[in-house]
């Protein structure tokens, strides 16, 4: 979608016109994935809210989601690039995403070089913090929310191998990782520009 590419037939013109487009892949691994890899509760947030949004909305759903999740999850015990710390929510984009918060839509370019690490770090009513900050639209400005463009993210996992999702496959994983980019190693036919 974000290459111009809404429907089968917009993939059929592309391979026809013969344009080509190098896109980033994101590692972890041996794995990799072209959108994104989630670690902690993410993943249940987002399959609750993808039951949900075809009745209600996106926007609407991700809140009921956050709402029934978040009191469920547990916090995750990671190192992220050596510093410890506990997150209920784990996200890392193949490169940068857009809007801010948890809920990204969309990236301007797939081959930045980047990636878009974002977690809901644990801590005091964390979760109830977290969800009435995403609710007003002042995620940015909570303490236990980060967020920040890196080229690689080294993870351990100091509870052993956890659940990761990489673009919504869900797989054991390792209890140690470096998250990493392979620059323009996928080329996708798109229409011409």
């Amino acid at each position: 979608r974000d290459l111009g590419l809404g429907s089968a037939d917009d993939a059929m013109e592309a391979v026809r016109a013969g344009s080509v487009a190098r896109v980033d892949l994101g590692t972890v691994g041996d794995r990799s994935f072209v959108n994104t890899l989630t670690f902690g509760g993410y993943g249940a947030v987002v399959d609750a809210r993808e039951r949900l949004e075809g009745r209600i909305g996106k926007w609407p759903a991700l809140a009921v989601a956050l709402a029934r999740e978040l009191p469920r999850l547990e916090p995750l015990r990671v190192e992220i690039d050596g510093e410890s710390t506990e997150v209920w929510l784990g996200w890392i984009g193949n490169c940068a995403y857009d809007p801010p918060g948890l809920a990204p839509a969309w990236r301007e370019r797939l081959d930045d070089g980047l990636l878009d690490l974002r977690i809901l770090r644990a801590g005091p009513a964390a979760r109830t913090r977290f969800l009435l900050a995403a609710l007003t639209g002042k995620l940015s400005r909570l303490a236990l929310y980060r967020q920040r463009l890196v080229e690689s993210v080294d993870l351990e996992f100091l509870d052993g191998p956890p659940r990761l999702a990489a673009d919504g496959e869900t797989f054991d994983g390792p209890a140690s990782a470096k998250v990493a980019k392979r620059p323009g190693a996928v080329r996708i036919a798109v229409p011409p520009a």
